[in-house]
């Protein structure tokens, strides 16, 4: 009896180690982690190069493919499609060509875009033709168009020391009010309230000129 019970908890054993080698083997054809220094997802970036890095969790023999897309995640294979290395071109409409190789050594890539745009990044591992899943990052935003239309509003003359500006463009939210100079090292940005309105700084005696400088959250400024 005790043979037997011997055997049986080396079976058990065996058994148990072998799912653990199967699962470790699958987990190695996936990308750990994906992340880009350069922007944030879903904010607005006036900054067109985009720069991503990934873990190296490809192992010596296989490789990445990846590609840039507008809009929408590009994924390389699934239950209606799967990319073909043999046909680079032959992709979606919404996937920027070309679609790029890269041996396991490299963790890194960058692409300038001349057009705005919300991108994404999307990697995968080639294990001799087997897949693993693809990893996706973004959106980012590239927006390089200033705040516009431009306008402010005010009464031209007061008794008083101040007086209320009403201002655009409705798409800033952050503004700097010159006064008597058009200096912008000097600016102290501020947040636009909701209102849209602001107290202007305090004028002198005499003519004043206010100069207004508006920035958008891609830090485009008119």
């Amino acid at each position: 009896m005790e043979t037997l019970n011997e055997t049986k908890n080396i079976l058990i054993t065996i058994t148990f180690l072998s799912v653990i080698m199967i699962s470790n083997v699958a987990e190695s054809q996936d990308i750990a982690t994906l992340v880009s220094f350069s922007h944030t997802e879903n904010q607005p970036d006036n900054n067109q190069t985009i720069e991503v890095e990934w873990s190296k969790s490809a192992n010596e023999g296989t490789y990445y493919y990846a590609a840039f897309s507008k809009d929408n995640v590009f994924v390389f294979a699934d239950e209606d499609y799967e990319y073909d290395p043999s046909e680079p071109d032959e992709v979606p409409d919404h996937v920027i060509t070309p679609v790029s190789k890269f041996s396991h050594e490299i963790h890194e890539s960058s692409q300038t875009f001349t057009t705005d745009g919300a991108y994404y990044f999307n990697i995968v591992i080639d294990d001799d033709g087997d897949y693993g899943e693809t990893k996706s990052i973004g959106p980012f935003i590239i927006d390089t168009n200033a705040p516009s239309p431009v306008n402010v509003e005010g009464i031209t003359s007061t008794t008083n020391n101040s007086i209320e500006l009403t201002m655009e463009p409705s798409d800033a939210d952050q503004i700097c009010i010159l006064l008597n100079t058009t200096n912008q090292e000097t600016c102290n940005w501020q947040t636009i309230p909701e209102s849209r309105t602001l107290i202007s700084p305090t004028l002198s005696t005499g003519n004043n000129q206010i100069h207004v400088l508006f920035k958008d959250m891609a830090g485009n400024m008119n």
